[in-house]
């Protein structure tokens, strides 16, 4: 017995089923999930070499980085109660990390937020996919897309006080032993 696989993460399909560019037949099948998880590295790793090679300039005072595994109503909260900040939009964006890329409803959802609430405060939105499961995975791709001197990570679920990023940027600016504010 054996298994074809398909080795890019945006269409995993049977060889019988279709053509692919970089299939090939495993006998062994324990072998199967070490060599998914090792290819997954080098197409994350290329991920991240692709945003580290761009010249990234703090343009931003502060980075908001959500990561998320599902389009939800809590995320739609979370989204807006960052836009809704009393620090000037120009000086931070918001970057959503979509950590289950296979979810294309995510990414026309948060496309459309950039004629909703974002529309009211012109806050730049970023749609990132991280391709490897994992909040540390996910962090990483946001952290690298950001364009901020201070990145503020926060969860889908988790709603932000209006002065929130003024007071973490004050922080960080006013205080130099200050590495995470919590």
């Amino acid at each position: 017995r054996g298994c074809f696989i398909h080795t890019t993460t945006e269409n995993w399909q049977n060889v019988n089923h279709g053509t692919a560019n970089r299939s090939f037949m495993m006998k062994n099948m324990p072998g199967v999930f070490p060599l998914i998880d090792s290819v997954s590295k080098v197409e994350y790793a290329s991920q991240i070499e692709k945003y580290s090679e761009e010249l990234i300039v703090s343009t931003k005072k502060v980075s908001v980085i959500i990561c998320t595994i599902h389009s939800s109503n809590e995320l739609a909260r979370a989204f807006d109660s960052v836009v809704n900040q009393t620090m000037n939009p120009d000086d931070y964006e918001n970057i959503i990390v979509n950590n289950k890329p296979f979810d294309s409803d995510l990414r026309e959802t948060v496309l459309g937020w950039q004629e909703g609430p974002a529309a009211r405060r012109p806050v730049p939105v970023r749609y990132v996919d991280a391709p490897i499961p994992g909040l540390s995975h996910a962090r990483n791709v946001g952290g690298h897309a950001a364009c901020g001197e201070v990145l503020f990570f926060t969860d889908d679920d988790a709603e932000c006080e209006p002065q929130c990023l003024q007071e973490i940027y004050h922080c960080y600016r006013n205080f130099d032993s200050v590495g995470v504010v919590g």
